[in-house]
């Protein structure tokens, strides 16, 4: 990947203006301070962070079976862990790392046996699809979450009625199932692109078949204002105004509550929803700044390296959405904490029994 291509300009014939050319899948740069930063990421940083992150979701799942899988705020939360846990899967993606740092010095792809080849092309279009697939699936879980707060804290009377354990399995699997289609139809534009290098190595890379480029305006348009509007924008925009809503609500309850008898209860919870809104808080600001990352790359024109270096910048942003939901229960949840500890044999007493309510 790190070839090196100089160019000099001669004057009086001796060389000047030296310039120095490293590629990226054969797109030069001459920031190779920016390409050590971009390996760095992609085969270092990411990797682990997955490796934590999944870590602590394995976990997270398991303090939430130990809570109880009966109430819909769990059932939402253990579901939202699974779409994060497909997500951390892309930086893990060992088929993409060696496609892009492969023994290739110039060009991606693979430089293998033709065996060896296949089985890396076709387990790195599968962990990006399994990524992709939790990565759209992902941003639902924090509108349905927002949506069943909204409901317990101004319905409680009759929140049992509107969001119950059927009901919320039923959505769950909605929002895995909505994306499956696009995330089938994907692998189905790309095809194998090969050449003979010697008799034992084979040169092969995923390409974009002819039907990509034949109706590429129509997918692009499908992408933009389908995917992006239903997958990203309009969640951010109801999981933010909505958190508004119930941050002014819950404040003016809990001000309410310190008037109130000692033999009166709240009727939802709020260890519970500062745990839900939590979660909604990290999502809105990871989301967020990806979004404006994106658009203001769509907007510059500059050396390679440097957009790889933000793109991987980004998906950073990502994972730490990702991988924040056992630190956001041991944080916010005195339950989800007395398990935890309870899972690893710290003794630890409640300071105050669990609050009741939704």
């Amino acid at each position: 990947m790190n070839t090196v291509t100089t160019i000099s300009n001669m004057n009086n014939g001796t060389a000047s203006n030296r310039v120095e050319y490293y590629y990226i899948c054969g797109v030069p740069s001459r920031m190779l301070e920016q390409i050590n930063i971009y390996f760095v990421l992609m085969c270092f940083v990411k990797p682990a962070m997955s490796i934590l992150g999944i870590t602590a979701n394995i976990i997270s799942l398991q303090i939430l079976r130990l809570s109880g899988l009966h109430k819909p705020s769990n059932i939402l939360l253990f579901s939202l862990v699974i779409a994060d846990t497909l997500c951390l899967g892309r930086s893990i993606n060992y088929g993409a790392i060696l496609f892009w740092f492969g023994p290739d010095d110039v060009m991606c792809g693979f430089r293998y046996s033709e065996g060896i080849n296949y089985f890396l092309l076709y387990s790195m279009i599968g962990m990006q699809y399994f990524h992709l697939w939790g990565e759209m699936s992902n941003t639902m879980f924090p509108v349905l979450i927002t949506f069943e707060r909204l409901v317990a804290v101004f319905k409680p009377l009759t929140f049992s009625r509107i969001i119950n354990r059927r009901r919320t399995i039923v959505l769950v699997v909605c929002a895995y199932l909505i994306w499956l289609p696009w995330t089938l139809f994907l692998p189905s534009l790309y095809e194998v692109g090969f050449s003979p290098m010697s008799q034992n190595v084979t040169y092969m890379r995923p390409a974009l078949s002819k039907w990509f480029f034949s109706n590429i305006l129509i997918l692009n348009m499908y992408d933009t204002n389908v995917n992006q509007t239903f997958s990203n924008t309009l969640p951010l925009i109801f999981v933010t105004f909505g958190n508004i809503v119930l941050g002014i609500k819950v404040s003016v309850a809990l001000k309410k509550r310190r008037s109130l008898t000692s033999s009166q209860k709240m009727s939802w919870s709020p260890r519970t929803t500062r745990t839900l809104m939590l979660t909604c808080f990290i999502f809105v600001i990871s989301t967020a700044t990806g979004t404006i990352m994106t658009q203001m790359d769509n907007s510059l024109i500059e050396d390679v390296a440097s957009y790889y270096v933000r793109r991987e910048v980004r998906i950073l942003l990502l994972q730490i959405n990702s991988s924040s939901s056992l630190f956001i229960y041991i944080a916010s949840n005195r339950r989800f904490f007395d398990i935890f500890c309870s899972m690893f044999g710290i003794a630890l007493k409640l300071i105050k029994p669990p609050e009741d309510g939704i």
